[in-house]
């Protein structure tokens, strides 16, 4: 692996490791929760038992889906990025400005939940993905 290939490992981990964080941390919350309040672990057979959770761990559920649909273009556009041995700096940049959108995303999502907050960070992270494509592009 080259220096420049290894740069993009490190925000692929970085998100990696949010959302296997969030997992573990709501699975957890889970496990905790089964039996408490007339939540059955047989509910959980076809997941509608996920609804009868305290609302901070169907918070955490919705942004552990959020974290597993739109970032699976960040980790193939950081994929081909390495593959095609790019090395403009502006796209480490970019990579890492994507990565820390995500996070706020995520903290915003699990703590106090603001919806116009989220969506904004939302809507900033995939257009700045957006853009990551397009920059890709013209780097072929």
């Amino acid at each position: 692996m080259t220096i420049v290939s290894e740069a993009f490992v490190y925000p692929v981990l970085a998100l990696v490791l949010l959302t296997f964080t969030v997992l573990f941390t709501m699975g957890l919350g889970r496990v905790k929760n089964i039996g408490k309040n007339g939540v059955h672990i047989k509910k959980f057979r076809l997941m509608e038992g996920k609804h009868e959770l305290p609302i901070h761990l169907q918070q955490m559920d919705r942004n552990f889906s959020n974290l597993l649909e739109v970032p699976i273009l960040f980790y193939v556009w950081s994929v081909m990025v390495m593959v095609m041995q790019l090395s403009a700096a502006d796209l480490i940049y970019l990579a890492w400005g994507y990565v820390v959108l995500r996070f706020i995303h995520t903290f915003i999502h699990i703590s106090y939940n603001n919806v116009t907050h989220r969506f904004c960070i939302y809507v900033l992270s995939c257009l700045l993905l957006l853009w990551m494509w397009v920059r890709l592009l013209f780097a072929l």
